[in-house]
């Protein structure tokens, strides 16, 4: 009697994500608070043009978790910093670059944003409400890094600014700029969303209810289960 072959083994699950190989991690450059609350000083300086002013610059820093509750960063450099957890409630960001930064989880609340450069930026899970946004720009926005004299991408680089899982009520979105942007599951009750951009945005299962949308521009927007009651 001839045994029965043993059974096959099961096809190998997915490998693991990872980084394209063409991608360079991001090393987060680390402030010490000494640092920190010179620069600010230096940049309230350079806002009222007084001898010794600097502009803030914070590119690829790590300033996580901290509590700048109120700080004036108007006009400064935060390209790619890591902003995760901090407390950024009633900060003036007028203006400020904040390019592919990672805000997931920030605390927002009636910060002051006009004009401020959101491209690529992560606010997934942030707390925004009564936050000023008026003008700003969330579309789509890549970091990159200089090697061998080749300009490549960054990891990780989503590329599309993002809003999901955001508390953003009463926040105002005037003339602000979403197109491509992920904003599934956000909460923008009794938002002014007039004439803000919103082309191809994926508007999922987000509560637009109460909210001001006179002039928007929802032209492809994915509106799939979301909450429009009141909006007008």
């Amino acid at each position: 009697m001839i045994p029965a072959p043993p059974p096959a083994p099961p096809p190998p699950g997915p490998a693991p994500a990872r980084a394209r190989a063409d991608e360079l991690p991001i090393e987060f450059r680390p402030v010490a608070a000494a640092e920190l609350a010179e620069a600010l000083a230096a940049h309230q300086r350079h806002l009222r043009g007084e001898k010794g002013g600097r502009r803030a610059a914070f590119k690829f820093a790590d300033l996580s978790h901290l509590d700048l509750r109120g700080a004036v960063l108007a006009g400064a450099d935060l390209t790619g910093a890591r902003l995760e957890g901090t407390i950024l409630a009633e900060a003036d960001l007028r203006d400020t670059c904040l390019f592919g930064a990672n805000l997931r989880k920030a605390e927002l609340i009636r910060a002051q944003m006009q004009g401020v450069d959101l491209r690529g930026a992560s606010l997934r899970g942030a707390q925004m409400a009564r936050a000023n946004l008026t003008g700003a720009d969330l579309r789509d926005g890549h970091l990159v890094r200089s090697k061998d004299g080749e300009l490549v991408p960054t990891a990780p680089a989503g590329g599309h600014g993002e809003l999901s899982e955001a508390s953003a009520v009463n926040a105002n979105l005037t003339r602000a700029k979403l197109s491509n942007a992920f904003i599934v599951q956000t909460d923008l009750r009794d938002s002014n969303l007039r004439n803000a951009v919103f082309v191809r945005a994926d508007l999922s299962c987000a509560d637009l209810s109460g909210c001001n949308l006179e002039g928007a521009d929802l032209s492809e927007a994915n509106l799939t289960g979301a909450r429009l009651e009141g909006a007008s």
